[in-house]
């Protein structure tokens, strides 16, 4: 009896963890959509402007927008999502924006709306249009076709060797640029985010023009780190996830240096000319000499003071002739 007492508690508690493990990860998905005259059906010569920003996400099926808008001939008196209609055709209402400011002609509007599946197909098939009405217009002044960008969500984990205690398993917090690449030569950029490592060495990039199954090369880049690049890698379902600190080799030439249990990218490149030497170290010196601090290239361990413990990682990283290794 106590046995299936026992069962009857841990049940429930194995469906919640099914259900929490068994949650894909979302597509975020950018918007932003210009309106004007002459996308109406038929064109108008309004001078009325407008814009449409927002994200959709694909798990959560929450759209959440803002609308803004000016010069408008008459007094807005509406405002819906339209649909399904591609560029050009007339469609009926999908969504009214309740509360949308009226009987002027200029303003802004934020919303947030759970779309059904059938909404959904719609938006994410580009056959949704915003369309606002006024009193010059009954049936729309401005309007703008609803195209919907997935982001390619990449999780990168990355830590930086003059800022990573191993006694602690924690980094200090700091910028880092990520550059996406094509995966093959010459490797040209694509797109380019600074985002902020948290203290566990992780942070999420959104890239707006990265594709699904398109081979790339992460190109990492720090105050005063070498410069350190990726082995190929990419997005499966608009998403991926690549852990730098799991193994040397998840750096292009494995250039990398082991700190306690994990890899971390090489400081004391101060000048960022991608090799760390005596032009580095005098850097570190001078400013050491001149008790320099706060956010400084000469702080190679994070604790904004450049003294002597910058100038002993920079020293032994220049005696091994570290440099960067770029394919």
């Amino acid at each position: 009896m106590q046995k299936f007492k026992n069962f009857l508690f841990v049940l429930p508690v194995m469906l919640i963890l099914f259900l929490f493990t068994g949650v894909s990860n979302a597509t975020l998905y950018d918007i932003n959509v210009p309106l004007s005259g002459t996308q109406e059906v038929p064109p108008n010569a309004s001078a009325g402007t407008g814009t449409l920003t927002g994200t959709y996400d694909d798990v959560t099926n929450t759209l959440v927008f803002s609308v803004s808008f000016s010069g408008l001939t008459g007094n807005t008196t509406a405002s819906h999502f339209h649909g399904p209609a591609a560029v050009g055709v007339n469609a009926g209402v999908r969504i009214g924006l309740t509360g949308f400011p009226t009987g002027v002609t200029s303003g802004a509007y934020s919303n947030t709306f759970v779309l059904t599946a059938a909404n959904e197909l719609e938006l994410l098939g580009d056959i949704w249009y915003l369309n606002i009405h006024s009193s010059s217009f009954g049936g729309g002044e401005i309007r703008g076709q609803v195209y919907a960008t997935p982001n390619a969500i990449l999780e990168l984990t990355a830590l930086i060797e003059g800022f990573y205690d191993s006694g602690s398993n924690l980094m200090v917090s700091d910028t880092l640029t990520v550059n996406l690449r094509q995966g093959a030569s010459p490797y040209n950029l694509v797109e380019s985010n600074k985002i902020y490592m948290k203290t566990n060495g992780s942070d999420t990039v959104r890239f707006l023009n990265g594709l699904n199954g398109t081979d790339y090369i992460l190109q990492l880049k720090h105050r005063n780190s070498i410069e350190t690049w990726s082995q190929a890698m990419d997005f499966t379902g608009y998403y991926s996830n690549y852990d730098m600190s799991s193994d040397a080799s998840k750096a292009f030439g494995s250039n990398q240096v082991l700190k306690g249990v994990r890899y971390c990218i090489y400081s004391g490149d101060v000048n960022e000319d991608g090799i760390v030497d005596i032009a580095d170290l005098s850097i570190i010196d001078n400013d050491a000499f001149n008790f320099i601090s706060g956010y400084v290239q000469s702080d190679v361990n994070g604790d904004s003071i450049t003294d002597l413990n910058d100038l002993s990682i920079c020293d032994n990283n220049a005696f091994n002739v570290v440099t960067a290794i770029i394919p």
